[in-house]
């Protein structure tokens, strides 16, 4: 397997290409794509302050090394924010990826570690609320990098979904009918009420890719999966986008690619004008209800220790 630019021995094959590169041009062609998507949606401008979440895992560690890289480029400031959810040794090896790279970086570190802030860890959360912990921890982390990006007066929020998250979250919407929260979505979402704009650089990145990404540039990160994700429901459509993607490669960046380009406008046009956002009487962050989710999960958390 050679290089398709100089020859050399590949390291990286892209499967619905059809090439392969070497480590010098993998990286090339990994920060053009990057590059690629940010203009596309017009993710970045000069004088952005942006919040990147890392969780310690070969996405957001890709996605926080390659904008740092870009950052003099395209005139930006970057801050990572890291959420210790209490998962044991789980969570204290995310963390320490985190610092390590942060440090390597220069990159300011925020670590927000829920027991000390909220009194409650995401195992206890999801016991008193009788919720699944991965419907838990969504909730946690968007609200948590919400506040925080109000608190830091961030203009982004930048994210590491990539491509293989994109689908699963269309499957499994589109199976439910959310039709909301599939308008909702998108690479580059518009700023609601006091929170910045959220982008998604990676979303067009298979996973294979971020992971060549940090073995090329020896970048540390998680390699075991949360714990409390076994046998959820993510995994499950995963298994079939993986087959989908096996047996026609290429089919999975077809599909998100085409459900951002050319449905997901015309959804959001449609009932954009019926959406509501009110200000949560708790935190005062945007939400559909009078209390967010979050801060309805705290509330179960209160009421469990007063009827204890």
């Amino acid at each position: 397997m050679r290089c398709i630019v100089c020859k050399k021995p590949a390291v990286v094959k892209i499967d619905y290409a059809g090439v392969s590169f070497c480590s010098e041009h993998y990286d090339k062609h990994f920060m053009k794509k990057i590059e690629k998507t940010i203009r596309a949606f017009k993710m970045l401008k000069k004088g952005d302050v942006v919040l990147i979440g890392v969780s310690g895992g070969k996405d957001s560690i890709s996605l926080l090394h390659a904008l740092w890289r870009l950052k003099e480029k395209f005139s930006y400031e970057v801050i990572s924010l890291h959420i210790d959810l209490g998962l044991g040794k789980y969570s204290e090896v995310s963390r320490k990826v985190c610092e390590e790279v942060c440090s390597r970086l220069g990159v300011d570190l925020i670590i927000v570690d829920i027991k000390r802030e909220y009194g409650i860890t995401l195992p206890e959360l999801a016991k008193v609320s009788n919720r699944p912990p991965c419907s838990i921890c969504g909730t946690m982390k968007r609200y948590i990098m919400s506040s925080y990006a109000v608190k830091l007066k961030a203009t982004k929020i930048a994210t590491g979904h990539n491509l293989v998250d994109e689908a699963i979250f269309l499957l499994s919407a589109l199976t439910r009918s959310d039709i909301l929260s599939l308008a909702k979505r998108s690479p580059f979402i518009p700023s609601l009420g006091n929170l910045p704009p959220k982008i998604k650089p990676l979303y067009r990145m298979y996973e294979y890719e971020t992971l060549a990404y940090v073995k090329v540039h020896r970048l540390p990160y998680v390699e075991e999966q949360c714990p409390y994700s076994v046998g959820a429901t993510s995994l499950k459509v995963k298994s079939l986008i993986e087959l989908l993607e096996a047996m026609y490669p290429g089919s999975v960046l077809n599909l998100v690619k085409s459900w951002y380009k050319n449905i997901q406008p015309i959804l959001w046009e449609k009932i954009s004008s019926e959406v509501r956002v009110k200000k949560c009487k708790v935190c005062g962050l945007p939400s559909q209800g009078e209390v967010c989710s979050f801060c309805r999960l705290l509330a179960m958390k209160e009421k469990t220790v007063k009827t204890v």
